[in-house]
């Protein structure tokens, strides 16, 4: 009687348990599609984020340039400014002069005229006055020494008159000139508040996506938290379910490959001579050409077909003898989630996704969660 109860205890304990870990391994399923779903917004997030990085980079660069400009502008500007304002003193100034020696000119002129005149009536006098010789001779001279100072005053003033016209026109080229420059600064400083406006909004959506990329890396490592805590559960779980439950034997001996290739990584510890760290290899690594045919080692049902992490696409196949395996870096699944699948069926082709540095197959054997040797279990004369 004790013997009965005692084996209806066990059957039940069996039961519970292996319901409890499908639920886990349902819950786990769940985080790892929800986490894969965050790597891809994190990636999206990324690449978004460079491109507003480097659109930012590039509106700094022209904004600098602008305000470059502008500062080369305002110097030049005041350079014109003072350059015309000089120019309308000078032209001032010589109007001033000129206008001046204009009515010195009329005035010597004009003695000139009287001079000769009143030399003119002496001259007549002279013939019949010959006594009044020496006043016309000096008249003569006062009026030659007239003429020579009207002479020099006309030269004066005709070289006033073109310095004048080159002034004003000197004017008109540094007024114009100077109007360009405003001009110039005026839309560069147009351009500047526009570029001044695109870098804040560039530099507060950028605040954004930085804000929103930390809160999804704060998700994602929650997330693996999760995944990794519920991991160790349903191991946990798995190796608490009664051996009986499970025959823990395949179809045949040894096992088919997954495909044929030499092994890049052995199963076990990998140590880095380049950067003297160890790492622990859960499988094996074969290379191959991509899309090569990857098949399934013996019947069972996928409990697993989608992209995880650094495993890229990733197969994972309950054979329901207390064994998994697992076949990742795929480039294409060719199975989906709660399908049945028969030994030799091709479930995927070989890639590179995820973490691989060049096209292969990660494949893993694991015994109650726990992974091993797969080359213990295949059948190294059909390789």
């Amino acid at each position: 009687m004790n013997r009965i109860f005692f084996i209806i205890i066990l059957f039940l304990w069996g039961e519970i348990s292996g319901q409890t870990l499908n639920e886990k391994i349902e819950k786990l399923d769940e985080i790892r599609s929800e986490l894969n779903k965050k790597i891809e917004e994190i990636e999206q997030t990324e690449q978004q984020k460079q491109e507003t990085t480097q659109n930012l980079q590039e509106y700094l660069a022209q904004k600098h340039t602008i305000e470059a400009k502008i500062e080369n502008l305002e110097k030049i500007k005041k350079n014109a400014k003072s350059e015309y304002e000089s120019t309308t003193n000078r032209l001032s100034d010589t109007r001033k002069t000129l206008l001046a020696t204009q009515n010195y000119a009329d005035v010597v002129n004009m003695v000139c005229q009287e001079e000769f005149n009143i030399l003119f009536k002496l001259h007549f006098k002279s013939v019949l006055y010959p006594e009044n010789i020496s006043d016309c001779k000096l008249l003569a001279y006062m009026l030659n020494e007239s003429l020579k100072e009207s002479s020099q005053v006309n030269k004066e003033l005709n070289n006033l008159l073109s310095a004048k016209q080159r002034l004003e026109r000197k004017k008109k080229k540094d007024e114009k000139y100077y109007l360009d420059v405003r001009w110039s600064e005026i839309v560069n400083k147009k351009k500047d508040k526009k570029y001044t406006k695109m870098v804040k909004d560039l530099e507060n959506n950028l605040a954004q996506i930085e804000k929103e990329h930390k809160q999804m890396l704060q998700v994602k490592a929650q997330l693996e938290k999760e995944a990794k805590s519920l991991d160790e559960l349903i191991s946990k779980l798995q190796s608490e379910i009664l051996q009986e439950d499970y025959s823990f034997q395949f179809s045949t001996e040894k096992l088919i490959w997954p495909l044929t290739g030499k092994i890049l990584r052995d199963f076990g510890e990998q140590k880095s001579s380049d950067y003297n760290v160890t790492v622990f290899n859960n499988g094996i690594d074969i290379g191959a050409n991509r899309g090569s045919q990857v098949k399934v080692v013996e019947d069972g049902v996928v409990v697993f077909a989608e992209r995880h992490g650094g495993s890229g696409k990733l197969v994972i196949v309950n054979h329901r003898n207390g064994f998994y395996t697992l076949y990742g870096h795929n480039s294409v699944l060719m199975v989906s989630k709660g399908e049945e699948v028969f030994k030799g069926q091709t479930i995927a082709l070989s890639g590179a996704t995820g973490t691989a540095a060049q096209p292969c197959l990660h494949f893993e054997i694991r015994k109650k969660g726990k992974p091993v040797d797969p080359l213990e279990f295949l059948d190294e004369n059909n390789k």
